[in-house]
């Protein structure tokens, strides 16, 4: 893991909001520099199924994406991902301070990473589960592991028709 830094702050558009700490995060797990990593919530189109443009872009590179919201407690959520995806980078998705979603690195049961500039080395700005949802949700990138053929077919039938999420 890289540590990347967001470059914007949460910004609006037609009720969607968005920042780029998903990207930073993603870039920060992939080690990959920022401008590699596209910016999913950074228009209104790709906003609103940013989950299956993560694993359409993801596929193309020969990763999957595993979803897990176990609970709306971080230290619960943090305590599972640690025995489950135990010495694994993932991505964490909860709140933050301004009552937005924020994307942070985990690995095992710590958070290592916030790509926000404005939080202090070693901290981190969430505050409760992702709005939406209720519950923390942890994004582990994995390679993958299924026929390639039709995991493509599926990730690209839930990108066109927005049922990905």
């Amino acid at each position: 893991m890289k540590p990347v830094m967001m470059r914007e702050s949460d910004r609006e558009w037609d009720g969607v909001t968005g920042s780029d700490c998903l990207r930073a995060s993603l870039a920060s797990v992939l080690e990959l520099p920022l401008d590699e990593v596209p910016h999913f919530l950074g228009n209104p189109d790709t906003a609103r199924n940013w989950p299956g443009e993560l694993e359409y872009w993801l596929f193309g590179r020969g990763l999957t994406v595993y979803p897990v919201a176990p609970s709306s407690d971080l230290a619960a959520t943090l305590a599972y991902m640690g025995q489950r995806w135990a010495g694994d980078f993932y991505l964490l998705c909860g709140r933050s301070g301004e009552d937005y979603g924020h994307v942070v690195v985990g690995c095992g049961d710590a958070i290592v990473h916030d790509p926000d500039p404005g939080v202090p080395r070693g901290s981190h700005c969430l505050t409760g589960p992702v709005p939406t949802c209720g519950k923390y949700v942890a994004l582990a990138i994995q390679p993958l592991q299924s026929s390639p053929a039709r995991h493509k077919s599926a990730v690209r039938h839930r990108v066109q028709e927005g049922t990905c999420g």
